[in-house]
């Protein structure tokens, strides 16, 4: 689990924007439920959905997610037409992202 992010990590997150309203929320019950360093973070973030725009992605394919904070930085990303599936085996976390996404 990540604890603390490198100078060089911290500094890029200066640069970036706010995150979304659901990005946010989904940051905010990681914290609350002490999951937060477990997911991606904003820079990971960022680099997936700058993949999906450069190479035009419509479809993705995510195999486990806890919260659905990757699946939601790769939902902004897609166009309107694209389509993700997230693949879950453990029901709680399945629920969570459910619920949060």
């Amino acid at each position: 689990m990540r604890t603390d992010i490198d100078q060089v990590s911290r500094y890029l997150e200066t640069l970036q924007l706010p995150l979304s309203a659901k990005l946010q929320s989904i940051d905010d019950r990681l914290r609350v439920d002490g999951k937060w360093g477990i997911n991606i973070g904003r820079v990971e973030g960022t680099l997936l959905q700058f993949l999906i725009k450069s190479f035009s992605v419509k479809k993705v394919l995510e195999i486990g997610t806890q919260y659905g904070y990757s699946t939601q930085w790769m939902l902004e990303a897609l166009p309107e037409d694209g389509r993700i599936w997230s693949l879950e085996s453990n029901s709680t976390h399945a629920q969570n992202a459910k619920e949060l996404l």
